[in-house]
């Protein structure tokens, strides 16, 4: 699958290039897809940060040149640490020990292999989706950054309990839980309603852009909800993405939750 093939490409690139000058956006761009996108798959699809994994080969390298004979300094300036002691932080951290004790023969250290993506069979297993035109809308809500979203996210119990959403639901409308990528590499979370209301005092608003959405229904039934909108979003970037046709059309995605445990996961695409 190309798609197969440009991520791998991307894994190769950013290998070749952890003691250097190595860039998010040509990885993505080898991947053919934005920076955002591509982090938030790889995150998905290796149940791991793009940086933990970045950090994780770095210093499973560091701890080679290190007993290779190589001095502590320049072990640190060449996999991007600006002084030996936030490298001895991040080592430590790691390995457990100091990178001058990693120097010493018969030392336990840790390594992290590299990652490569494959194509698994698995069972056949239905994935229930639907393809949406939708114009565009306005919603409003609350925002916080990408770091403070665990505080705004509690799964159903978060939307039920603020009161501003409330107010602003009419009839049969649902709270909106958005990641939107925005100008200036911001990530927020918003967690909204689509209205033509004025926005509250303390409330953000935004437009979300006409696009054709592709829409991925869920219940949590066995696990939390959480816990199952993430199997369906891996779900969404390893098996349904590849084969389907689309491409990712817009740095942005959309979760409606309802006090069932079933949810949609809005996902903007265009056609390859």
């Amino acid at each position: 699958m190309d798609w197969l093939k440009r991520m791998n490409e991307a894994l190769a690139y950013m290998e070749d290039n952890l003691d250097g000058e190595m860039s998010i956006g040509q990885a993505a761009q080898i991947a053919a897809c934005s920076p955002y996108q591509f982090q938030r798959m790889f995150s998905y699809i290796a149940d791991i940060p793009l940086s933990d994994y970045l950090r994780r080969r770095r210093l499973t390298r560091a701890a080679f040149d290190l007993q290779s004979g190589e001095k502590v300094l320049d072990v640190a300036l060449r996999y991007g640490y600006e002084s030996p002691t936030a490298f001895n932080r991040a080592f430590r951290t790691m390995h457990g020990i100091s990178p001058s004790a990693a120097k010493k023969p018969d030392t336990a250290l840790k390594a992290y292999p590299p990652i490569t993506f494959q194509i698994t069979i698995k069972g056949a297993i239905e994935m229930n989706y639907r393809i949406v035109e939708k114009e565009a809308f306005r919603v409003v809500g609350i925002r916080r950054k990408e770091e403070a979203a665990p505080e705004l996210v509690e799964g159903v119990k978060m939307v039920e309990s603020e009161d501003i959403i409330d107010e602003l639901i009419e009839g049969d409308e649902k709270a909106v839980y958005l990641f939107v990528h925005e100008e200036n590499d911001a990530d927020h979370y918003y967690m909204c309603v689509a209205t033509d209301k004025p926005a509250p005092a303390g409330t953000h608003e935004i437009i979300i852009e006409k696009h054709t959405w592709a829409v991925f229904p869920g219940k949590g039934e066995d696990t939390s909800v959480d816990e199952d909108v993430a199997k369906t979003y891996k779900r969404i970037h390893t098996e349904w993405q590849p084969a389907s046709g689309y491409d990712w059309a817009a740095d942005i995605e959309m979760e409606i939750y309802s006090p069932d445990k079933t949810y949609e996961i809005w996902l903007p695409v265009c056609k390859k």
